[in-house]
């Protein structure tokens, strides 16, 4: 195994990579889903977040890409590692097994490691960890797949070809006969990878064509040609580690009868008076099992499409996936498209228009599922070319690319024996058929790239829009046709990039704006003649106003650059978060095409960056990121100061009365959390703002919440301020209204920071409290010189405090490596100030204040500001200064501003302005009760330590004044300054700036 080094200071950063690992052996399963539109077109798309997905994944497995090359060598043993990072790590490897010294790497795929830790180890919150390392690029879970195809019946031993009868009718619906006068696929020498479940190579309608690696000796127990993998000469077993590439029938049945049904259909000998036939026509067929433990998934996705790249594949047929994206896999694809390999997979048999990947990744073909024979002839309909809807429905979208049939199509099996068939359905299925027709392409055409095969696949199926009405060019330019494949030449114009200029030059797409978009474009095949482009899109959001460009003369192989191509606007209204497809119209002389664009209206951050703090907020609840730092795409721009690293890994709003009555956006991975945008208004940023020099508003409500529900509203509106002293801190006020038809009673409204100080130092963060600031901070015991963060409860009668080691250790009651439960999140809302400190570790904090009573219709407002400082003595100073402009500036408008607001009832609760103020020696408060209730008030000097008890009592409904005669409790006179007074009820904390000048 490979043995890190640990030069350039990457040892502290491996050290940090597994003792996380060391310490995560707790189960958890999750992930989420990131969208891409695949095939030829925008190269320099990234992955962005799209759904909030579960993602099943290989226990203790996971992806880690470095950003520069880990110089390693291969030994048995892995003691420098072990020792770095004790016994937690079991392995870990290069996904390049081939050696190239020197050779540069498409998509930097050999700086991608698999690293493998104890089978409990929570993997997407590790993998999250991990990509803030700096020296980590990403990480993330080896996702599982699941297998797309699905048997339908079982024929055993045929002693006749079936050719030509109705078990393979769909050939000659693909025209495959003529195909064969113009070539076939053993008049070339394409190699077809099928990288599945495993794959029964001795099958007597397989063996022939079986791929037998020039290089390998067999069954020598050598690794002759240096790749890396010992007798590998019909392909590899990544389940087993071993050069036998069929499936394990006794134990994972279902897994080998399914890469033996589409290895079939991908390359049977064909000609040879047994079995069936393929439309390839006898190449060459390498086999990988993928496969996981159990039956029907593939655990082996990745080191299966780079075994086929690294070995001279040419086509690669994936019958498997997910809804999980990942960019790994994306650099994998990316890595094998270099390497000359064109990539088909299924699209998958959830009956959804949701991208499925690998399907949907860029550079790859996605292939959905149509009738190939017609299975009712009596009811005058015929079915052939209709899209598989019923039971395992294929999947549609903008994202595919071509058709093929897989339903109830007739190839071999495994079953333990060498001369099986039968019947399988699902895009699985599909996918080999439709690359068995690019391997008469490959074999006419051995110079083509892997996208000009692709393109050549797709720009010459046949329309099938009349068959299915709703998925007119849902199911990619059409079904597959062998013998226009083979004979057609046509243009066939991609764009492969995309670029969009707002008003604001923000890079979103928002309300009220009018885009204007860009593309780039490239014609794989014959020259465009008199090339016309056409935006349209079908949706009320938006309203395309210049919709035509002209191109003149494309020809082959070459590019072009449409600058400010088209304009559109986005209504106002637009919801937040819309998914939706612009469509690109292409037409030539005797040639017309279409392509999808995915968009996403109005994005749901704003970022403050006025002053000397850089934090995102969001309409989902989220603070500094919809969801952990470092997700691919644009999800936040964290919490970061003096245009410094971001510090933090996570933020999020929590309210609730109960554990059973709680809605928050912690711990969720996707951009979905309790919270969703309330009248489709996402996050709005206004510079200089109405009360401050920059203010966002976020409306949301928790909508999203089918659990725990509380039935409220958040207006979430921010003050920031440029000018020092008040330049290090941001106003976060959230008004809390209560939507239902009962009273929230015992309400606390909290935020929750899980810090990380910075990438390289996040395991040895320390959290404390300063109870006379309400101050809950954070900061690196290993390095000094890094900041401290913090955040002051400036509202609420009483105050809670969670300081976590984010592992439970310490003898907490949280662990957030298992999850973060909702008791635990109720726990940190309402468990008061009992736990105080944490670390050094990987650490968390939770602020609260509360408890507040809403009736129907009522809210209020609870404020919080969040700090950052040099040192701890700096963020304290900085609190002070956010306490003094609280209650001289923010405080006060509120209160003035809620009597205007229509016939508002009179106050509840009032504390009134001093006066005289300045004073010397002493002043007077008017305090306003309503009924009887508990009240507080107290004088407070700027470091909030209670200098005088004016009032504790229950107080009777009427208006009475309050004198400070400017002493302290022990009835001293207190020296000049600035001094507070505060009123704390059961539902309002109130605040007067007082000057005492002697």
């Amino acid at each position: 195994m490979p043995e890190f080094p640990a030069e350039n200071g990457r040892v502290a950063r491996l050290a940090a990579l597994v003792a996380l690992a060391a310490i995560l052996c707790v189960p958890g399963s999750a992930g989420s889903a990131r969208r891409s539109y695949g095939t030829a077109a925008a190269p320099g798309w990234e992955l962005h977040a799209a759904r909030a997905t579960a993602a099943a994944h290989a226990p203790g497995r996971l992806l880690v890409k470095f950003r520069a090359p880990v110089d390693a060598t291969f030994k048995a043993e892995f003691p420098a590692l072990q020792t770095l990072l004790g016994e937690s790590l079991q392995r870990a490897r290069p996904l390049l097994r081939r050696a190239r010294p020197g050779q540069p790497v498409a998509a930097g795929v050999d700086r991608l490691y698999e690293i493998e830790v104890p089978a409990a180890t929570s993997i997407p919150l590790l993998a999250a960890k991990l990509s803030r390392l700096a020296a980590v690029e990403y990480a993330e879970p080896v996702y599982l797949y699941e297998l797309v195809g699905e048997r339908d019946a079982i024929l055993a031993s045929p002693n006749d070809p079936q050719y030509g009868d109705s078990l393979q009718h769909y050939l000659g619906v693909m025209q495959v006969e003529p195909a064969w006068d113009v070539v076939k696929g053993q008049d070339g020498n394409p190699v077809v990878c099928v990288v599945d479940g495993g794959t029964n190579w001795e099958h007597e309608d397989l063996l022939a064509n079986m791929w037998e690696n020039p290089g390998e000796i067999p069954d020598n127990m050598i690794d002759d040609d240096g790749n890396n993998y010992v007798d590998d000469y019909h392909g590899w077993n990544f389940q087993a580690d071993n050069g036998n590439p069929r499936g394990d029938n006794d134990q994972t049945p279902s897994s080998a009868n399914h890469g033996t049904h589409t290895g079939g259909l991908l390359a049977v000998v064909t000609d040879n008076g047994v079995g069936i036939a393929s439309a390839s026509w006898n190449p060459r067929l390498m086999a990988v099992n993928a496969a996981g433990t159990n039956g029907g998934s593939i655990a082996y996705g990745y080191d299966g499409i780079v075994y086929a790249a690294e070995n001279g594949a040419d086509i690669v047929s994936l019958s498997w996936g997910s809804f999980s994206a990942s960019q790994a896999m994306q650099d994998i694809i990316d890595f094998a498209v270099a390497q000359g390999v064109l990539v088909i997979a299924a699209a998958g048999n959830n009956n959804s228009s949701t991208p499925f990947y690998p399907a949907a990744y860029r550079n790859v073909y996605a292939v959905a599922n149509v009738w190939g024979h017609d299975p009712d002839p009596d009811d005058g309909i015929d079915h052939v070319d209709q899209r598989y809807g019923t039971g395992s429905a294929s999947n549609y979208g903008g994202w595919l690319d071509v058709a093929a049939a897989g339903t109830s199509v007739y190839s071999t099996f495994d079953f333990g024996r060498t001369d099986q068939y039968g019947f399988s359905t699902g895009t699985s299925m599909s996918a080999p058929v439709a690359a068995a027709v690019a391997a008469l392409i490959q074999s006419q055409n051995p110079s083509w790239g892997p996208l000009k095969v692709g393109e050549q696949l797709r720009i010459t199926c046949d329309n099938i829009n009349a068959k299915n009405p709703g998925f007119e060019d849902l199911l990619g330019k059409g079904r597959v046709n062998a013998l226009r494949a083979v004979t057609e030449a046509s243009p066939a114009v991609r764009a492969i990039a995309w670029t969009f200029s707002d008003p604001d030059g923000n890079g979103e797409i928002n309300q009220g704006e009018t885009i204007v978009m860009s593309i780039d474009v490239h014609n794989y095949h014959d020259d465009a003649v008199g090339l016309e482009f056409t935006l349209s899109v079908d949706s009320p959001w938006v309203t395309v106003s210049d919709s035509s460009q002209s191109a003149g003369t494309l020809v082959e192989d070459a590019d072009a650059s449409l600058a400010d191509a088209f304009t559109f606007t986005v209504d106002a209204n637009a919801p937040p978060g819309t998914e939706l497809d612009l469509r690109i119209d292409m037409a030539a002389s005797s040639y017309e095409d279409f392509q999808w664009v995915p968009i996403i209206l109005e994005p749901i951050v704003e970022t403050h960056d006025i002053n000397n703090l850089d934090v995102s907020l969001t309409s989902s609840g989220n603070i500094g990121w919809i969801g952990f730092a470092g997700g691919l795409g644009r999800n936040g721009d964290g919490f970061r100061f003096q245009e410094g690293p971001n510090l933090l890994f996570e933020g999020a709003l929590m309210l609730g009365t109960s554990a059973d009555n709680l809605s928050d956006a912690a711990r969720f991975q996707g951009p979905r959390t309790d919270f969703a945008p309330a009248d489709n208004q996402g996050p709005t940023k206004t510079t200089p703002g109405a009360a401050s020099d920059q203010e966002i508003h976020a409306p949301y409500d928790d909508s999203s919440n089918s659990d725990t529900p509380l039935g409220v509203r958040v207006d979430l509106q921010t003050r920031a301020y440029a000018g020092a002293p008040n330049d290090d801190f941001l106003f976060l006020g959230f008004e809390i209204t209560n939507s239902g038809a009962s009273d929230l009673g015992g309400l606390w409204v909290g935020l929750f920071f899980d810090w990380d100080i910075d990438e390289e130092h996040f395991v040895t963060n320390r959290v404390s409290w300063d109870a006379s600031r309400r101050l809950g901070y954070a900061w690196d015991a290993s390095e000094p010189s890094l900041p401290h963060v913090g955040v002051t409860a400036l509202s609420g009668s009483q105050v809670g405090y969670s300081a976590i080691r984010n592992d439970g250790g310490g003898g907490q009651p949280i662990n957030l490596y298992n999850a973060f439960t909702k008791a635990e999140k109720w726990l940190c809302l309402n468990g008061g100030t009992g736990n105080l400190d944490a670390g050094p570790f990987d650490i968390s904090n939770a602020i609260s204040a509360g408890p507040y009573l809403l009736a129907p219709g009522d809210s209020a407002i609870v404020w919080f500001a969040l700090l950052a400082g040099d040192d701890l003595a700096d963020l304290q100073a900085n609190s002070d200064a956010a306490w003094v402009l609280f209650a001289d500036s923010v405080q006060t408008s509120v209160e003035e501003e809620r009597p205007d607001i229509g016939a508002a009832p009179p106050p509840q609760l009032r504390l009134g302005t001093p006066f005289p103020n300045p004073f010397n020696p002493g002043t007077t408060i008017e305090l306003q009760v309503d009924r009887p209730r508990a009240v507080f008030v107290g004088i407070y000097d700027v470091r909030g330590r209670l200098v005088r008890r004016l009032v504790d009592r229950v107080e009777q409904p009427g208006i009475r004044s309050i004198v400070w005669d400017g002493l302290d409790r022990n009835g001293s006179p207190v020296s000049s300054g600035v001094y507070f007074a505060r009123l704390r009820s059961e539902r309002e904390m109130l605040a007067r700036r007082l000057i005492l000048a002697r």
